[in-house]
């Protein structure tokens, strides 16, 4: 066994650097705006939160919003304050996660390497600098982690240690409720080792009166638990063929198949050497993962499918860098998985780089052209919105009047502009757009990327 000392100074190193590349990354990648459906609705209930009216949207995600108030005080807007939540909660969940497979692994720089690998994975190069509670709750599934693995290793079985666990599993279903079954899992770890058997009632207490806390806000709005309970119940939709889209959205977050299979590949090397050398703490990770998976297969999520699946993501870079550490041992170069792991966060951010620099450049297209009606109408004016971009335009357009379009009745003939997806042919009509890219298609299915304005004359009566 390495000398523990050793075992530490090289996990500050290569930690440090996961931190370094995942601080830089994030801050080259700020958003401008709202850009997904549920973005504004998090901003709108920041300020003004009202369940029944869909801010924020169900299951509600209620710490993540939380997080984003504290810091309110600094930031100008509830877009600024919830995106840099998700830019601290991600350079936090990095060490935590590397600290978490590291305990897993016994392998200080696979720890570090396996939590690198998955913030610079495609998608959470994309998502994690977004308004998005993923990052958060990640971070809070990484301190459960560490607790549960503490547990499992007789190195910190105290009542602590057992709180810590509840109150990660707490924080991780109060930033995604969809987490709920996975992360329960890893409230049930004290059970497979008989000396921390007696402290399961403690993480249990913990989770509970966690958990209560943080929806106590939601369950007063809607009126009581059970209320909550259906409420978020609908969250998501599923149906049919969501099985195919989970799985491919697994191997969508690691980017185009010249990169996802090699990481696919690597996991199922991981997964053989795991079993040969009786692994058992990897399933900390892989066991939340797999349920993830069936989870979102069987019920959909109300986020984007990417999103939804980040702890299969966690679960399959974890089992690559240790199919990537075997194959470095079996060739006597260890040295290889660092030269593998900086390729692959070279390709990722080369291959994801249509989508940032267009999302640096410009506002995401909802956003530009609420802003451009705004600046153009006088107040009062009324403003015809599609229903998918009406959290975007009541976030954005503060000066209009704003009317479904799908119901306007008398109010089309008084409108002045009408907001719709997609490329508009009528006369006249403003188009906002971002270029097509292959990341925004396999990452966001292209949601958004064209919206427009079209203007209408109010002295013309409708037809």
């Amino acid at each position: 066994m390495s000398d523990p000392r050793l075992q530490s100074r090289q996990f500050l190193m290569a930690a440090g650097v996961a931190v370094f590349v995942v601080f830089v990354t994030r801050a080259l990648a700020f958003p401008h705006s709202w850009w997904l459906r549920v973005e504004p609705l998090l901003g709108v209930a920041i300020g003004n939160p009202d369940p029944l009216a869909g801010h924020p949207p169900a299951p509600g995600f209620p710490l993540y919003l939380q997080l984003a108030r504290m810091l309110m005080f600094k930031a100008e807007t509830p877009f600024v304050a919830l995106v840099v939540a998700a830019f601290l909660s991600s350079v936090a969940a990095t060490a935590l996660i590397a600290a978490a497979f590291w305990r897993m692994s016994r392998d200080a720089v696979a720890g570090a390497l396996a939590a690198l690998l998955l913030f610079m994975a495609p998608a959470m190069l994309v998502f994690s600098s977004t308004p998005a509670p993923e990052a958060s709750a990640l971070m809070f599934f990484a301190i459960a982690l560490n607790a549960a693995a503490k547990l499992l290793t007789d190195e910190a079985q105290s009542w602590r240690t057992a709180a810590l666990l509840g109150a990660g599993v707490a924080g991780t279903v109060g930033c995604q409720p969809e987490w709920t079954l996975p992360a329960l899992l890893l409230l049930l770890a004290p059970l497979f080792a008989p000396a921390a058997r007696r402290l399961l009632p403690i993480a249990v207490l913990t989770f509970v009166a966690g958990t209560a806390l943080v929806f106590a806000s939601l369950s007063n709005a809607l009126g009581g638990p059970v209320a909550l309970l259906r409420w978020t119940g609908l969250a998501a939709s599923g149906g049919a063929g969501t099985e195919g889209v989970a799985s491919s959205a697994l191997l969508d977050a690691f980017g185009p198949p010249w990169l996802a299979i090699p990481v696919t590949l690597l996991a199922l090397a991981g997964i053989a050497a795991a079993i040969r050398a009786r692994e058992s703490l990897l399933l900390l990770v892989v066991a939340p993962g797999v349920l993830n998976v069936v989870v979102v297969a069987w019920r959909g999520s109300v986020r984007e499918p990417v999103l939804a699946l980040l702890l299969a993501i966690a679960a399959v870079s974890l089992l690559a860098i240790r199919g990537l550490t075997e194959l470095g041992s079996r060739a006597g170069q260890p040295w290889i998985r660092m030269a593998v792991m900086a390729s692959f966060c070279l390709f990722s951010w080369v291959w994801v780089s249509p989508l940032l620099l267009a999302r640096l450049k410009t506002a995401p297209p909802p956003s530009k052209a609420a802003i451009w009606i705004d600046d153009k109408i006088e107040p009062g004016a009324v403003v015809l919105v599609a229903e998918e971009l009406m959290p975007h335009a009541s976030a954005l357009i503060t000066k209009g009047r704003l009317v479904p379009i799908e119901n306007a009745g008398p109010d089309r003939a008084l409108a002045w502009y009408a907001l719709i997806p997609g490329e508009s042919t009528e006369p006249g009509a403003f188009v906002f757009s971002w270029p097509d890219s292959e990341p925004l298609r396999r990452l966001a299915g292209s949601r958004y990327r064209v919206v427009s304005v079209v203007p209408t004359d109010p002295r013309v009566p409708a037809p």
